[in-house]
């Protein structure tokens, strides 16, 4: 699930937007559990799915977090700011080498190219974050580590596997390490 949420209170949460149901599924072993926590969240409003396939959901979901959040998190700036003209090749080079990865992975995502990704991405994820700052943004400004070894430094390891190169990914991995080892004082 890709959302945009604020903390309440202990154990609560307000979602402001999603832009897409909550997909839950079973990595191994007995889906029974997972039919009844689905039925919790849906009791709680929240639209989820199963989802038969969850290791490509969890490529796909990781498609935003890829494109967006590190840019956004470097040049201090919104979720909008992607869609810039001068943002959007790097955005594109970044999806390009994940599509790439992933496919030399054997998953498969919810769109048939790279470009019909862009497309969604610009014409609907953006626009629903455009005024969202990623939470790796929020990380840097707090001088936490970042997720970024899971994101785009994995598209770098798992490319590597498959003899892929992947600069995109590499350069903007290497720049976010770089900021969070050198934290800017507050």
């Amino acid at each position: 699930m890709t959302t945009n949420f604020s903390v309440v209170g202990s154990g609560h949460v307000r979602v402001a937007s999603e832009s897409a149901p909550m997909r839950l599924g079973v990595w191994s072993g007995d889906e029974r559990a997972l039919d009844e926590l689905i039925g919790i969240i849906r009791s709680a409003g929240i639209p989820v799915e199963a989802d038969g396939d969850i290791r490509s959901g969890k490529w796909a979901k990781a498609l935003l977090n890829i494109a967006v959040n590190p840019i956004c998190a470097l040049l201090a700036a919104p979720v909008g700011a992607a869609a810039d003209e001068n943002v959007r090749e790097t955005v594109a080079g970044l999806i390009r080498e994940t599509f790439a990865v992933a496919g030399a992975e054997g998953v498969h995502l919810p769109w048939a190219s790279a470009g019909d990704y862009l497309a969604h991405l610009f014409t609907v994820q953006v626009p629903d974050f455009a005024a969202v700052y990623p939470s790796m943004y929020y990380d840097l400004q707090r001088g936490r580590r970042t997720e970024i070894d899971l994101l785009n430094g994995y598209v770098v390891r798992i490319g590597e596997r498959h003899g892929i190169e992947t600069p995109y990914n590499r350069c903007i991995a290497g720049l976010v390490r770089y900021a969070e080892a050198h934290p800017e004082p507050s």
